[in-house]
């Protein structure tokens, strides 16, 4: 008779953190003076993309995965893309 074992396999990277120096996000459209909706965002996009600035030059794109109404933790800046920026 066998028996079954779990497993868990875990990989290391080679990660080294820099600290955060500057997050910036797109500024909001401004409001309409006429009463239209023509300016305002798409709901999915609600926080828009944020930028997140390393003190190693790195520039970090994050987009907000949330959706309206969600209460459990899949919520979350995920970062879409990294520009890696070598110091001189």
């Amino acid at each position: 008779m066998s028996k079954s074992i779990a497993v868990h396999r875990c990989r290391f990277v080679d990660y080294s953190p820099s600290p955060i120096t500057a997050l910036a996000f797109p500024p909001l459209p401004l409001p309409s003076l006429k009463g239209k909706k023509k300016g305002e965002r798409d709901p999915k996009d609600k926080f828009g993309t944020l930028g997140v600035g390393h003190a190693n030059g790195n520039i970090d794109l994050l987009e907000w995965t949330g959706e309206e109404g969600e209460t459990q933790a899949s919520q979350a800046w995920q970062v879409r893309k990294v520009s890696i920026f070598p110091l001189i």
